[in-house]
């Protein structure tokens, strides 16, 4: 199957979007090439963009096809350097695209970066951009991955209180995931007039 004709399918089965995540992870880890693919599925998705014709579509679905690339290739990322080139190529195409934009949208944002971290492509790009980006929609759960990916764990200086304690909490929820914690926690932030931030944690049990 071609980029072009799994974009096609991924939207097709936008309504079964909670069991298809799964599915397209298990597929793109059995693929022969999936890098290949992703970088053909964003190619696709900048040619939407530039023919302003069916981008919301496309970019969900690219976004699964991405996310489905870090999760099977999170342990070994190495491609051949053809890919890699194409990779850089269209990345930095994209990047074109979003400084273009007078708003660019959080979830293409969280694409752009993942594409960076999956590629390795970090040096391609000026690091104050990069964290930029991050900070701009810090409240996304995705970001504090990937600001640790990116290697900004210390460098989210300068923006707001609020920010900042926003992505702490993610960077919280993530280690206590990873070091398999077991717990019953809220964590809501409000960004009304108050801004109040209020985490409570349930009968928790750390082992």
């Amino acid at each position: 199957m071609d980029a072009p004709a799994l974009l096609r399918f991924v939207v097709s089965k936008r309504k079964e979007s909670a069991s298809l995540r799964a599915e397209i992870a298990a597929a793109m880890a059995e693929a022969v090439d999936p890098a290949r693919l992703v970088v053909e599925a964003v190619e696709e998705f900048l040619k939407s963009k530039v023919a302003k014709s069916g981008v919301t579509d496309k970019r969900w679905a690219c976004g699964l096809v991405i996310q489905a690339l870090m999760v099977s290739e999170s342990e070994s990322r190495e491609y051949s350097r053809r890919i890699a080139e194409r990779a850089v190529s269209v990345v930095e195409m994209w990047k074109e695209h979003l400084d273009g934009e007078s708003e660019s949208g959080a979830a293409e944002v969280v694409m752009f970066l993942q594409m960076v971290v999956c590629f390795g492509l970090r040096s391609r790009f000026d690091d104050e951009y990069l964290r930029k980006l991050v900070m701009q929609f810090a409240s996304r759960r995705d970001m504090a991955k990937l600001a640790a990916s990116l290697q900004f764990g210390d460098k989210i200086i300068g923006s707001s209180f609020l920010c900042q304690l926003t992505f702490l909490l993610n960077s919280v929820f993530i280690n206590f995931a990873k070091k398999n914690i077991s717990m019953d926690t809220q964590c809501f932030v409000t960004l009304g007039e108050r801004n109040v931030v209020s985490c409570n944690r349930k009968r928790g049990t750390v082992k």
